[in-house]
């Protein structure tokens, strides 16, 4: 893995907190020290996190929020010395790896789906509004109830979208502006009870999703593509 952009926080993974790209001569980049073979990555604002090969998760940057995984707040990848990373406490190996913001997901080898970091809407999915993985034996934690088996997770700013294998959608968090797509604003996931969500009618089957900050997209079967959320910038395509 080869990272540039801002490295404030370590979250290059190169051991210290140098932006690499915007001078000369800086490209390419070297290697990130995730001590192992990489298979995906994802970046949640200024932390990176790798999926390797055994399914392993670790993570490099700003843990704030506990979004490095590791049931503290200690930075990682700022110095020399801290590289490679510890494995994420997430108790299972990971399939598939998500991150947005201040907030990562994993999907398990057996098909559970579990998040930590930021939970300030309640984009974990945990029935609160705690941050997880920032204090000492938070992390590994349950499984989200998504209410089916998960095989993509789309995540903006403080909320969560999953598809299914059968093309449905769910999502909980930051509804401010429609972009968990029920027609309402009302917060899902902040509170016991309120997981799993209904699927979203999006008038099809979902092939794939994504989400921006404030709106979500989704791919439908026939190739449609339909969209709800923010839609200041014309982001909706409508």
């Amino acid at each position: 893995v080869h990272c540039w952009g801002l490295g404030s926080k370590g979250q290059l993974g190169i051991g210290n907190t140098l932006t690499l790209g915007d001078g000369a001569n800086e490209l390419p980049t070297p290697a990130a020290n995730f001590g192992g073979l990489v298979v995906d990555i994802a970046i949640a604002s200024n932390s990176t996190c790798a999926l390797l090969a055994d399914g392993a998760v670790r993570c490099v940057g700003d843990n704030s929020q506990g979004e490095l995984g590791i049931n503290s707040v200690v930075v990682i990848g700022d110095v020399m010395g801290e590289l490679p990373p510890a494995n994420t406490a997430v108790g299972k190996p990971a399939k598939a790896l998500f991150g947005t913001s201040g907030t990562f997901c994993i999907i398990t080898v057996d098909d559970g789906l579990r998040c930590w970091g930021d939970n300030t809407d309640g984009q974990l999915g945990l029935g609160n509004t705690g941050s997880l993985g920032d204090q000492t034996g938070e992390l590994p934690k349950a499984d989200v109830p998504v209410g089916f088996v998960p095989v993509q997770v789309a995540q903006g700013n403080n909320f969560t979208c999953a598809r299914s294998a059968a093309g449905k959608v769910r999502c909980w968090g930051q509804n401010n502006e429609g972009q968990l797509g029920y027609g309402n604003v009302i917060v899902l996931g902040d509170n016991p009870g309120e997981l799993p969500t209904a699927d979203v009618n999006i008038g099809g089957t979902a092939i794939d999703i994504s989400s921006g900050v404030h709106h979500t997209c989704a791919v439908l079967d026939g190739g449609a593509v339909r969209c709800w959320g923010r839609g200041t910038k014309g982001q909706l395509g409508i």
